[in-house]
Parts: structure tokens; C-alpha cells; sequence
């Protein structure tokens, strides 16, 4: 058994059935978009605080329009069908209908062909 496994509990790196996000990508978007309003690659500490500043403030108007009824971005229909075909593959595994193997070569295969496009 490999030394990561001994050293971290099962469920500190395991993500089945987790419904949060299964990449960081929203925090590299987030990181990108903070550069882009910087302007430069190594802002000083003052303008860093401008920038979080600017973005609470966005932040707030978000809340606010979502609070009020406003709907929120409509994700890609492409994550809606990664997201749906993981569910079911998550939930054959769980009523035994598919092997652990068969379970783990079903996303395989599908992120295989998701990141082929």
C-alpha cells in the first residue's frame, strides 16, 4: 500500500459522491480575472487592496441580484452531462450493478473522450 494512503484518511482525498467542484478551475478563472483588472503581473500591496475591494464590491452586487430573484449563469450543457453521467455511474456502483473496475473504466473512458474534444 503506497505511503499516501497510511498517511491521509480515506475520507480526506476521496470525492465520491461529492457535489462540489471536481477541478479548481473556478479559482484559476478567479486568479485570471484578478490579473486582467490588475493590469500587471506584480501589483504593490495598495493596489492588491484596491483590487479586493472591487471585487467585494462586486461580490455584494452578485448576492444582491441573486437575493432578488435575478438566476444565476447557466452552466454549459456539456458539465450538465459530465455531471448526470457521473451521477449514474455513482449510483450503479452504489446498488452493485457495476464492479469497482468496471465503475473506475466507465469514467475513464468517459473523461477520456470528454477531454479529447
Amino acid at each position: 500500500m503506497p505511503n499516501v494512503l497510511k498517511s491521509y484518511p480515506l475520507i480526506l482525498w476521496n470525492y465520491f459522491k461529492y457535489d462540489g467542484p471536481r477541478t479548481n478551475n473556478h479559482v484559476e478563472g478567479f486568479h485570471t480575472r484578478l490579473m486582467k483588472k490588475a493590469g500587471k503581473s506584480h501589483p504593490n500591496l495598495f493596489e492588491v487592496v484596491q483590487l479586493f475591494i472591487h471585487e467585494e464590491a462586486s461580490s455584494n452586487v452578485q448576492v444582491l441580484q441573486l437575493e432578488s430573484g435575478q438566476s444565476a449563469p447557466r452552466r454549459r450543457r456539456r458539465y450538465d452531462d459530465i455531471d448526470n453521467r457521473l451521477e449514474r455511474l455513482g449510483l450503479e456502483y452504489m446498488l452493485c450493478e457495476r464492479s469497482l473496475a468496471s465503475y473506475l473504466g466507465a469514467i475513464g473512458h468517459m473523461m477520456d473522450s470528454v477531454y479529447r474534444r
